[in-house]
């Protein structure tokens, strides 16, 4: 296994990842439901998050909204 690089680790070191979490931009629910709604195939989807790394909008857009 190859060492994690200094910056990247200390970048997420004691609460740092818990404060990204809580002051990150959430997404809007109505902004959500239209691409929900633009499936067409609601199950087994394999959903790249391109660019942002952190899979939170992933786990939004696959989060069931009930």
């Amino acid at each position: 296994m190859s060492k994690v690089h200094e910056t990247s680790y200390t970048g997420y070191d004691g609460d740092k990842s818990e404060i990204y979490d809580q002051a990150r931009h959430r997404f809007d629910p109505a902004q959500l439901d239209f691409i929900r709604n633009k499936l067409t195939k609601k199950e087994n989807l394999n959903v790249v998050e391109m660019g942002a790394g952190t899979g939170l909008f992933s786990k939004a857009l696959l989060a069931d909204p009930k």
